[in-house]
């Protein structure tokens, strides 16, 4: 299915940065602390162990032979979070952050919106049918009466 391609780089991708931040964080909550401009090393820990978990969801989304599309826009509606905090808590504590910390959290969050955009083009994109422009979505019903009955159900969408 060459539909979802894009949505697992997206997620892939996510996954990655996330890992990546998360790792920083824990061990190294100093580090960018300093970068910040603040001295907060437990509150980055538990950050990062957050962002971990959120990383490792993103990969699972990412590697399943299935990908729930749902879930992938639970993630982008998480980074677009991630996005409007930022920016909330830059807007209401102008002075906690270092002017370099400020451009840090800033450009962290231009990465993740634009994560969040690349999901939900990707999720959009799993659901295309062919070159017109339409959709599908495709649903598993599992039940014990024949396809005959089901599809006189089915067929009838006005009745259900």
């Amino acid at each position: 299915m060459n539909s979802v391609i894009p949505l697992r780089t997206a997620l892939g991708a996510n996954a990655g940065f996330s890992l990546l931040s998360a790792l920083l964080m824990i061990f190294r909550p100093t580090q960018v602390g300093a970068w910040l401009g603040i001295e907060a090393p437990l509150v980055l820990q538990a950050l990062g162990a957050g962002l971990a978990i959120f990383a490792a969801e993103l990969a699972y989304q990412a590697t399943r032979s299935r990908v729930a599309t749902w879930r992938a826009l639970a993630a982008s509606m998480a980074d677009f979070s991630w996005v409007l905090g930022s920016i909330v808590l830059l807007l209401v504590f102008p002075q906690l952050f270092s002017s370099f910390g400020s451009v840090l959290v800033l450009s962290v969050a231009a990465t993740v919106l634009g994560f969040g955009i690349w999901q939900l083009w990707g999720a959009g994109h799993a659901h295309k049918y062919g070159k017109a422009g339409e959709y599908r979505h495709c649903i598993i019903v599992e039940t014990d009466v024949s396809a005959e009955k089901m599809w006189r159900v089915v067929s009838n969408l006005g009745d259900i």
